[in-house]
């Protein structure tokens, strides 16, 4: 194993990975299909995301919320129970079925990079 271990990882599994890329894209690009996904009754703040129901607070007909007891001026949509677009992409969708980090992919690229410019001055 090499000093960048979620490359090794993401090596190990490319030919599967990359079977199941081609297969999702096949889905949503050749046969039209979208991705979607429960989600219970949720508020969405448009500044923070989304907000726990605890911290909503109301004024007349707006909502807000407090986050560390200091108010957000984002306005807080509630949204109810069902399925919702699913916005992940496909290398997110994958990454996460095959457990693997894209921040550290991301930082072991980082790392391999100045790795070469202090070989290669």
């Amino acid at each position: 194993m090499s000093k960048y271990s979620e490359h090794d990882k993401l090596k190990a599994i490319s030919d599967k990975s990359q079977t199941c890329g081609e297969f999702l894209n096949w889905l949503k690009d050749d046969q039209g299909l979208s991705f979607a996904r429960w989600f219970d009754k949720r508020y969405i703040c448009a500044e923070c995301g989304e907000v726990p129901e605890e911290e909503i607070r109301t004024s007349g007909v707006r909502r807000f919320h407090k986050n560390n007891n200091e108010r957000c001026d984002g306005d807080v949509e509630y949204v109810s129970a069902g399925f919702q677009p699913d916005t992940r992409g496909v290398t997110e969708l994958l990454a996460s079925f095959f457990e693997i980090n894209q921040r550290k992919i991301e930082d072991e690229k980082c790392a391999m990079f100045d790795e070469c410019r202090a070989a290669n001055p």
